[in-house]
């Protein structure tokens, strides 16, 4: 699987273009209030551009997809940065749209996924699943991003080691499912 190329932090991407007016409008413009904050862009993928062998997982329909930089991992997760503490905050606020669209025409969608590439080697998917109705994603995104800087600072660790060892197809894509 190629893993998307983007120079900020963080990286929004979705198939409709008002998602992405939305991201610059609503989540860009409130982190600028600090001196040094998340760097976000955002980008509209096609619907017919979307991976189809990646819609093989239960519950991996997701209205946005949010990429991770390494920067961003080394910079703002693990020094647990103002930028990085202000970016969650204001993500809870930015979600509510999402949180009230989990439920299209029957189809359970979970308002995002997180993407990760891992060592060059693989790309870490993180699903969240969209029930119950009052999930905490921050909390849950929070504790995705603790797990990819665990991942990145260890040299060696028992999830590595099973991440290394685990099945993978042949996209290298490795699926993290959180539930709360």
């Amino acid at each position: 699987m190629s893993f998307t190329i983007f120079d900020r932090d963080l990286l929004f991407s979705a198939d409709r273009p008002e998602f992405k007016l939305y991201i610059d409008k609503v989540l860009t413009e409130n982190l600028k209030t600090l001196d040094a904050p998340v760097e976000i862009s955002a980008n509209v993928v096609s619907a017919d551009d979307i991976e189809i062998e990646d819609r093989d997982w239960i519950y991996n329909a997701s209205l946005f997809d949010i990429y991770a930089s390494v920067p961003f991992i080394e910079n703002k997760v693990i020094q647990t940065s103002k930028a990085y503490t202000d970016f969650l905050e204001k993500f809870d606020s930015f979600l509510d749209i999402f949180k009230s669209m989990s439920q299209i025409e029957g189809m359970t969608l979970a308002p995002f996924a997180l993407y990760f590439n891992f060592e060059d080697k693989y790309v870490l998917k993180f699903l969240f699943h969209p029930k119950p109705k009052d999930i905490d994603y921050v909390s849950m995104l929070s504790s995705a991003f603790e797990t990819i800087a665990h991942l990145h600072q260890e040299k060696e660790s028992e999830l590595k080691n099973t991440i290394h060892n685990s099945y993978s197809r042949r996209n290298n894509k490795v699926f993290n499912l959180f539930r709360r």
